[in-house]
């Protein structure tokens, strides 16, 4: 990671929000992880101090809607010092048992293989979940698309064709246990593809762009641990908090 970060800002990085997530397990499914879920402390008192100020001599505007006044946000500006912890919020879908379970979790692009599959989820999933968003956070782009240009609509298909040419055909076993396997595969593993996406010759490797050499190995090395497609085969949130790319 010393590729992308100055020693001061490493408690801003997404390795940062990875060890942190890792660590804070509760025993349950989390299923909506995002970016937008996960939120992060002011760094420095000063800056409400400020803003408060800031309020009194030229107050943000405002509007009305319904018994309720919605005040514009303020840019707090440039980050002064260190974050404090981040914390995974939202937690209105999190699942409080193992599973498996079968009903549909994760915004659309961050949906693990056996989410869109229906072949049964579990703690696994938000590995997955964890590994998109961490790789989106450094591109800060969209590991997949999985978008119909003609309609600006999602597509499973598209979604695993994708994952198809990230990480290859996906095993017989977990095509077995999807109820909606039939729906996107033939019963040959062939993908049955009615949308055809503009990413499916890429590989892991091609899509990494903010580093190379020893961090992009150590990277893929990392995320590859979190993005298969057995559930069982990734690496739990204990066995991550060791990997050399979380270490600075």
């Amino acid at each position: 990671m010393s590729q992308l970060f100055h020693p001061i800002e490493e408690e801003t990085t997404p390795g940062y929000y990875a060890q942190n997530f890792l660590r804070v397990r509760t025993g349950q499914v989390a299923s909506d992880l995002k970016p937008s879920n996960i939120l992060v402390g002011i760094e420095d008192k000063g800056v409400i101090e400020e803003m408060v100020e800031d309020e009194r001599s030229d107050p943000a505007p405002t509007k009305q809607v319904g018994d309720r006044l919605i005040y514009l946000s303020r840019n707090f500006g440039e980050l002064r010092g260190v974050p404090r912890e981040p914390k995974i919020s939202d937690f209105g879908l999190a699942v409080p048992s193992p599973g498996p379970h079968y009903h549909p979790i994760q915004p659309d692009l961050f949906q693990a293989p056996e989410v869109i599959l229906c072949a049964g989820w579990s703690f696994p999933a938000d590995i997955w979940n964890l590994g998109v968003m961490i790789w989106d956070l450094l591109e800060r782009q969209t590991l997949f698309q999985a978008i119909d240009p003609a309609d600006g609509e999602y597509r499973a298909e598209l979604h695993l064709q994708e994952m198809v040419a990230l990480l290859g055909s996906p095993p017989p076993e977990l095509l077995r246990r999807g109820r909606a396997t039939s729906e996107y595969f033939s019963p040959k593993g062939l993908l049955l593809a009615t949308h055809i996406s503009t990413r499916r010759n890429l590989s892991l490797a091609d899509t990494i762009t903010v580093m190379d050499g020893e961090d992009k190995r150590k990277f893929l090395k990392f995320v590859g641990r979190m993005l298969t497609w057995l559930p069982e085969d990734r690496a739990t949130a204990k066995d991550l908090l060791s990997d050399p790319w979380l270490k600075f």
